[in-house]
């Protein structure tokens, strides 16, 4: 939360970064991962000005996709990309959204377009406005180099051993919960799920790789007690809410193994048992998450760029995260425990144009009155982490942010608008960290 009197500006964007007054094309830049591989281009209009992004990324397991991101100032308005040169015009694909992600053919095909020495084009139809945005091909040999080398090397390395399935529990922007099942021993591509929405039942659902999993396949639970298995076909068209959902999450919340057979369309039965590891922490976070959607009222949403919190747990560790963006700054709080050391790390960044932070006051979170640094780590003691604890699920703790003797903000660390996000900072804490 950012209380003060004058407007807040929000400039965390990549886009503010490329709108520059520089009418040079932007070459195309390949990125290399472990994991994937990138090839990227910045879309300009006449003017140079750049607001428009392009990607193409190749992964083992997802192979391509591209993906298109429009700056926030465009219209959100119908657009199509097509690949232009003197002689020929090919369509890839249309959305009308300021992101949009496709898997598939699309990704190889702009990679085989720049190849033939082809740019691309979007197009933005708005009204009787239409708006020219291209690439270039600037770049472009190069660039599709690294990006096949990287294809290549990725191709040669062993697959690595998939992690041992694990319960995870998740949440997307404080307004829905998921507590899902990571892998399941015996049989790839499927996941099981649960979730939960704001003043709504828990429900449940399968997911089939469709690329594993072409016709899908019907998943039987053997629910305790009860002769007659719960069952979920994950080709149908509507999934009605079993009313023994709680029953199937109070099976698997026992830490008992349950028995479940899968039979993709067309194949034999395979006999399944869902695993525990990791259900003793996450249970309690989904609960967590799940009892705050049920509040009467939640706070607003932010949008990703004004204010962000994310909670994760890891094998040894919980975390909590604050993101905070602010007239073309990015400030991140984050606390940590392994139960043996508790610490609050503090990083920010200029990241777009606006007003430069002077210096942060965050005595009440564990660290100085006065941090000039960009970067710093504080360490709390067991009562202290304790008491921060209890706090972020109640009102919080404010923090400073000095601009100019004229311009400063307070902003909020937990509290008002982490609701759902803090109690399950808490759950994870309580479940992983707390003795006795």
């Amino acid at each position: 939360m950012l209380r003060a009197v004058v407007a807040v500006l929000v400039l965390f964007s990549w886009v503010a970064t490329m709108a520059a007054n520089n009418p040079a094309r932007k070459p195309w830049a390949a990125v290399s991962t472990d994991s994937h591989c990138v090839l990227a281009s910045l879309l300009g209009d006449g003017a140079g000005t750049s607001s428009i992004r392009l990607e193409v990324t190749w992964s083992r397991e997802n192979l391509y996709s591209a993906a298109v991101t429009l700056s926030r100032s465009l219209p959100s308005a119908p657009w199509h990309l097509d690949s232009v040169s003197k002689d020929a015009r090919n369509p890839v694909f249309v959305g009308k959204n300021h992101y949009f992600m496709i898997r598939g053919e699309a990704g190889e095909q702009i990679q085989r377009e720049l190849a033939a020495g082809r740019e691309m084009e979007l197009t933005i139809e708005s009204g009787k406005s239409r708006q020219t945005f291209t690439s270039g091909v600037n770049g472009g040999e190069k660039a599709l180099r690294e990006f096949d080398r990287c294809v290549a090397a990725i191709k040669a390395t062993p697959r690595p051993l998939p992690p041992p399935p694990r319960w995870i529990t998740e949440t997307q922007g404080g307004r829905d919960c998921s507590l899902a099942l990571s892998g399941i021993s015996g049989v790839r591509g499927l996941q099981v799920r649960f979730g939960a929405g704001p003043k709504s039942p828990s429900t449940f659902g399968v997911i089939a790789d469709p690329g594993l999993f072409e016709d899908g396949g019907v998943l039987r639970l053997l629910l305790p007690g009860d002769p007659t298995p719960f069952t979920y076909d994950t080709k149908a068209r509507a999934i009605a809410r079993d009313p023994r959902t709680p029953a199937l999450y109070a099976a698997i919340k026992s830490l008992e193994p349950v028995d479940m057979v899968f039979t993709p369309e067309g194949a034999k039965p395979i006999a399944l048992r869902t695993a525990t590891e990791g259900l003793a922490v996450a249970s309690p976070m989904f609960d967590a998450c799940a009892a705050a959607l049920r509040q009467e009222s939640l706070p607003p949403q932010y949008q990703f760029n004004e204010l962000r919190y994310i909670v994760s747990e890891h094998e040894d560790l919980c975390e909590f995260t604050g993101t905070y963006q602010l007239d073309g700054n990015a400030i991140w709080l984050t606390l940590v425990s392994d139960g043996k050391k508790n610490v609050v790390k503090v990083t920010r960044r200029t990241v777009g144009n606006g007003y430069l932070i002077g210096w942060l006051g965050l005595e009440h979170i564990g660290g100085p009155k006065k941090l000039v640094a960009q970067d710093a780590t504080f360490e709390l003691d067991a009562n202290e982490f304790a008491t921060l604890r209890g706090d972020l699920v109640r009102n919080g703790r404010d923090f400073h942010i000095e601009m100019s003797r004229d311009r400063s903000y307070t902003g909020q660390f937990g509290g008002a608008l982490a609701v759902v996000e803090a109690p399950m900072f808490e759950a994870c804490a309580h479940a992983k960290l707390d003795k006795g």
